[in-house]
Parts: structure tokens; C-alpha cells; sequence
């Protein structure tokens, strides 16, 4: 094995460079504290003259409002009692009116539900009514028409021929789709009848 001689001056200038790099690295972690810590100063400096200013605008405060207080004190708080009375009794008067117009609020809402009631009564009224008359109507106009044919000498159908068409309106409710059916409902119909 070939042994490495080793070189001191290698080993010194190798040295060198390292604590050269670490003292620049140490250089800058040294300039970045000192703005960080002047940074935090000047902050705390502004606080500080905030602070200040509003202990002496609260002491100013205090002051005015304690020789307030010294002043009245002194002097005594002046109560004019008339005054206490009169506005008293505008107070009763106000609640006075007050309960007049709760009372004419009331009759007016009865009044609005009592209106709305006559005239939905009335519509439903009027409705059946008219509905009614209509029915009405085409009952008389229906009557009316049989008897013109009775007077005309028209034959009207017989009763057994009402009869059929009975049965068939019966037959095509129940069965609307079926046509052939049909004879034999009304023959099953006429051995019911017999």
C-alpha cells in the first residue's frame, strides 16, 4: 500500500479557506440580527411614543372631568320640579291618545274582516245562483223543445227505445273499449227487466 503523504500547507490552506467561509456566513448572520434587532427598536420606539401620547390625552381627560365633577359638587344640581310635572303630565295625555286610537285600530280591523266576509258571502251567493240558472235554463229549453215536437205530431220515441239508450250509456261507461258486447248486455238487461 502506497501511504498518502500528507501536506501541511494543503492541510493549513484547506483550514483557512473553511474558517475564511464560515467567518463570511458568520459576517452575514451577524448583519441580518443587528437590521432585525433594529427593526424591533424602532417598532417599540413608535409604540412607546403611541402610548405616550394617549396617557397624555387621558390624563388631559381626567382633569377636565374631575373639575367637573369638583365644580358640580360645589355648586349643587339644580332641579327645576315644575318642569318634572309638566312633562309628567304630557306623558298622561300621550298615553291617553293613545288608547283612543288602540281602540279605533281594533274597530277597523274588525271592520276590514267583517267586509271581507260580506263580500266572499255575497260572491259564493251570486255564484250559485248563477250556476243554478243556467241548469235552469237548459231545463225549461229542453222541456220546451219536447213539447214543440209533441205539438209538431213528431213521434217521440218510445219508452222502450229511452230504455235502450239507457242501457247503452250504462254498457259504454262500463265497457269503452269492447264493441261486441254490446247485444248481449242489453239482452242480459231485458231478462233482468222481465
Amino acid at each position: 500500500m502506497e501511504e498518502k503523504k500528507i501536506n501541511p500547507m494543503e492541510l493549513l490552506q484547506n483550514a483557512a479557506a473553511e474558517i475564511t467561509k464560515a467567518s463570511q456566513s458568520l459576517d452575514g448572520f451577524r448583519v441580518q440580527l443587528k437590521d432585525e434587532r433594529n427593526l424591533l427598536v424602532s417598532k417599540l420606539a413608535l409604540y412607546r411614543q403611541e402610548l405616550d401620547d394617549s396617557k397624555s390625552d387621558l390624563e388631559a381627560k381626567y382633569k377636565t372631568l374631575s373639575e367637573k365633577i369638583d365644580n358640580t359638587s360645589e355648586k349643587g344640581i339644580k332641579v327645576d320640579t315644575g318642569q318634572l310635572e309638566r312633562e309628567n303630565e304630557k306623558l298622561k295625555d300621550y298615553v291617553e291618545k293613545l288608547k283612543g286610537w288602540r281602540t279605533v285600530f281594533y274597530y277597523s280591523v274588525f271592520g276590514i274582516i267583517l267586509l271581507v266576509t260580506v263580500v266572499m258571502m255575497a260572491a259564493c251567493y251570486f255564484y250559485k245562483e248563477s250556476v243554478r240558472s243556467k241548469q235552469q235554463i237548459i231545463t225549461e229549453w229542453h222541456g220546451q223543445y219536447l213539447k214543440q215536437l209533441g205539438e209538431d205530431g213528431k213521434v217521440i220515441a218510445e219508452k222502450k227505445h229511452e230504455q235502450y239508450v239507457t242501457w247503452m250509456l250504462e254498457w259504454a261507461e262500463k265497457n269503452p273499449k269492447t264493441s261486441r258486447s254490446l247485444m248481449q248486455y242489453i239482452n242480459k238487461k231485458l231478462q233482468e227487466n222481465k
